[in-house]
């Protein structure tokens, strides 16, 4: 799934239908809030095009927060609500342990059971019941020396 259509998904989670019941005919209008999508991830993990691309095509503005090490994101959570978090494993653990974490509703995000088996057990060390997270990426790094 690309950047673009994922970040589209996640944009409408939260919708409810109670919300297009409309104000109250006599009530005064409702100041206009920004519609805004707010991201923590590793500095420069999103393509800064694509994310103009995505508030060019939804309207909505991206607010990306980024850390630059995994023992700053608690620090970052703090600066919340975020509608997208980018962790790693271990991170997703125990901020979930922590009871930071909502549960992913994966009954609004439908293409979160089409990820490869083996990269949802690799989630799993992290997420046991799948309740926090949905596989995006998975990448290694790796030493190589020549002797």
């Amino acid at each position: 799934m690309n950047l673009f259509r994922f970040l589209t998904a996640l944009l409408f989670l939260g919708m409810s239908p109670a919300l297009a019941a409309g104000p109250a005919p006599f009530a005064p209008a409702a100041l206009q809030q920004p519609k805004r999508v707010r991201i923590l991830a590793f500095a420069d993990y999103f393509d800064p095009q694509v994310l103009a691309e995505f508030e060019q095509a939804s309207g909505y503005q991206i607010a990306y927060d980024a850390y630059d090490t995994a023992e700053a994101i608690p620090t970052r959570l703090r600066d919340g609500p975020y509608d997208l978090l980018i962790l790693p494993g271990p991170a997703l653990a125990q901020e979930a342990a922590l009871g930071a974490l909502q549960k992913f509703d994966k009954a609004k995000a439908p293409n979160a059971t089409r990820i490869m088996p083996t990269l949802a057990a690799k989630l799993a060390a992290y997420d046991k019941t799948g309740a926090y997270g949905v596989a995006y990426a998975w990448f290694a790094d790796g030493l190589l020396f020549d002797v």
